[in-house]
Order: C-alpha cells, then structure tokens, then sequence
C-alpha cells in the first residue's frame, strides 16, 4: 500500500512538472510572437530551416522560429520541406506568426538523405550572407557580428575518437587527424564563394564518408552514429581549422546562452518538456 501511495505521488509531481513547463513554455512562446526585443539588431538576415523525414520536428521548429524572430524583428525564415513534412508545417505556422516573415517551401527529394539535403543546402547558400540552423535550436538573444565562415560551436579533435582514425585511414587522409570536428547547428559561408570544384569536392567527399562508414569494421551503433553525422564530418574536414569560426565558444544542451539547442535528433530531448532550460522564463 506504502508503495502505491509513493507511486502516485512521483507520478503527480512528474505530471506537475511537465504541465507547469509547458504553460510556462506557452507564455514565452506569445511573448516571442506578440512582441519583439529592445535589444533587436536592426539588419535584415534571412535564415534556412531544413525540416523533412520527420513530422515531430514541425512543432520544434516552431520554437526556433519564434524566438529567432523575435529577437531578428526584421528579418526572414525559409522553411525547406519535403513531402513528408509540409502539410505539418503548414498547419504549425497557421497560426500566431506572421506569414510574411516566414516562407515554407517544399523543395526537398523524398530519396535523399536529410544529411544529403543539409549539405545541399548550404551549398546553395554558397557566396550569400544567409545561414542554416537546426530546428531543434532556441533563441535568448540576438545574432551577433560573424566574422567569417562560420559553423556552431568548436567541438573536440578527431584524434581523439580511434573510430575518426580508421575513417580516415580509409580516406587516405589520416593527417588530417589532429584538426577538430566543428558542430553545424548553426553554418554561414558568410558571403564567402567557393569555387564550382570546390562545391564538387565537397560532395564527392560527403559521399566517401558515407561509404566508407558502411564498409568500417566497427561496431553498429558507432557506423551509425558515423552516417548520421557524415555532412558535419565532409563540411569539417572541408573547412581547415584556420579558415573557421565559431557561433559559442562552448555549448551544452540547454545551457541557457544566447542561443542554446536541445539536441532532439542525438537526444529525442526537446525544449517544453519539463521547461527544460537553464535559462529562466
């Protein structure tokens, strides 16, 4: 009996934690849309949202958007779809945000690979000022000045996982192997052009990666997590460590800075939920 009261109760304070975060959630979300920040920079920049194969990150892109936009009053999303995730689109931003901000477009290939498609679209974005950034992203402040090719947060040298080693031992790059691999939650040329053959290299690159993560002799869970992250490796090993900069100088998931992520396609985590953050409401 003892043991079903202590149930009941952990199972009411989980169901008033999560309903709490998410009315607290909602109130920031109509903050976001009904009003804009004092702080705004007043530069119009135009972001690029990819959203396909999965229709849960409809509402998660949501969150980025609103905030983003809150914070960036005079600038634009484009929403990039495909055929799986339009309708859910639509219906997400019927509603509440302003349909002359934000464009939702379905230009993306059912048979491609959402790492194909990212890359694709950033390289389309090649030579502009405009940027790509995850849906699974929430902005608490504006963008600042970037400074050059620009990707989301440094994270930790190949060298230090064997499982790079190996790759690029197949790669016939394994000097590279002392550069870091570097987050593209957030990617901007920055309106630096690359060349058409750079463009192809870059490609072609993409794809050895993700051929040669099928054939390593390794475990499954690490060749997957390998193809899941093969357009951030072809973009890292693509962009030297001299020639990049960065969004954060650190990051961890809800760490509460200006712009913080919370990692829903490597977690399944997402921000509402609870009212996880770090930052206060």
């Amino acid at each position: 009996m003892n043991s079903l009261i202590g149930l009941n109760k952990r199972v009411i304070r989980v169901t008033k934690r999560i309903l709490t975060g998410f009315i607290d959630f909602k109130k920031v979300e109509r903050t976001w849309i009904n009003s804009i920040s004092l702080n705004s920079p007043q530069t119009e920049i135009t972001g690029h949202v990819l959203v396909v194969k999965n229709q849960k990150y409809a509402q998660i892109a949501r969150i980025c958007i609103a905030s983003f936009l809150h914070y960036h009053p005079i600038s634009h999303v484009v929403i990039h779809c495909d055929s799986a995730t339009f309708r859910s689109m639509k219906r997400n931003f019927k509603f509440g945000i302003h349909s002359s901000r934000v464009r939702i477009v379905c230009d993306q290939e059912d048979g491609k690979s959402w790492q194909d498609l990212k890359l694709q679209l950033i390289l389309s974005l090649n030579g502009t000022p405009d940027f790509v950034m995850d849906a699974d992203l929430k902005w608490n402040g504006p963008l600042g000045e970037l400074k050059g090719v620009t990707f989301f947060v440094k994270e930790t040298p190949f060298n230090s996982d064997k499982i790079y080693e190996a790759l690029f031992e197949k790669l016939g790059i394994i000097s590279r192997s002392n550069e870091f691999m570097k987050n593209t939650s957030f990617f901007s040329w920055n309106g630096i052009t690359y060349t058409q053959e750079d463009v192809r290299y870059l490609k072609n690159l993409l794809s050895q990666i993700y051929q040669e993560s099928k054939n390593l002799n390794v475990f499954p869970e690490e060749r997957a997590s390998l193809i899941r992250i093969s357009e951030q490796l072809a973009l890292s090993l693509f962009i030297k460590d001299t020639e990049a900069t960065y969004l954060k100088v650190s990051d961890t998931q809800f760490d509460g800075s200006f712009v913080e992520s919370s990692y829903f396609g490597a977690t399944g985590t997402k921000f509402g939920k609870f009212g996880i953050t770090s930052r206060k409401f």
